[in-house]
C-alpha cells in the first residue's frame, strides 16, 4: 500500500456482519468494490465523517489475526471483548485526506461492530482522550488500539495522522 494503512478487531459474534456492513460502508462512501479489490471514497458525511471531495482509493478486507495470547489479554481487560478477527484498512495515496479518510472509516467500522482500531504503532496522544485506548508492548515499541469514541477523539486533534 502507497499510504496509511489500521486493522479494525473485532470479536467473533461480528464476523457474521462484518462483510455485509463493509460492503454497505462501500457503497454509503460513494463506490462499489471494482475487482481489484479497491474501492473509491468520495464522501464520509453518511459514516460521521466530514470529507466531502475528489474520489480517494481504499482497500478493506480480512487478514490473519496475528496478535500474542497476552496482547488478546490485555484487550481483553481493556476494552471487554476478546479481539479474534482483523479487518485491514488502508489508503492507497498518503495525503493528508487519505489519513483522515482512513481514520472516519476505521472509527465508523469499529462503531459498527463493537471493534477497536489497531494503530500499527504509536501515536502521540493527548493526555485527556474520549473512550478507551490500550497500549501494547511490541518488543521495544507501542502500538496504541483505541475505541471508536477514542478514535474520534484522536481525529479532533491537531496532530492527528494514521501510520503509513
Amino acid at each position: 500500500m502507497a499510504g496509511p494503512s489500521c486493522g479494525v478487531l473485532i470479536a467473533d459474534e461480528a464476523l457474521d456482519r462484518a462483510n455485509t456492513l463493509i460492503e454497505s460502508l462501500i457503497v454509503a462512501v460513494g463506490d462499489e468494490r471494482h475487482e481489484s479489490g479497491l474501492f473509491w471514497v468520495r464522501t464520509t458525511c453518511l459514516i460521521g465523517g466530514d470529507y466531502d471531495g475528489e474520489l480517494r482509493p481504499f482497500v478493506c478486507g480480512f487478514e490473519p489475526f496475528c496478535h500474542e495470547p497476552a496482547e488478546v489479554e490485555t484487550m481483553a481487560a481493556g476494552f471487554g471483548f476478546r479481539p479474534a478477527h482483523a479487518l485491514a484498512v488502508g489508503a492507497m495515496c498518503k495525503q493528508s485526506e487519505d489519513h483522515r479518510l482512513l481514520g472516519e472509516v476505521a472509527a465508523w467500522l469499529a462503531e459498527q461492530l463493537g471493534g477497536v482500531v489497531c494503530a500499527g504503532g504509536p501515536f502521540e496522544l493527548p493526555e485527556q482522550m474520549p473512550g478507551r485506548v490500550v497500549s501494547l508492548l511490541c518488543g521495544e515499541s507501542v502500538t496504541h488500539v483505541l475505541d471508536g469514541p477514542a478514535m474520534r477523539g484522536w481525529l479532533a486533534c491537531p496532530a492527528f495522522h494514521m501510520i503509513k
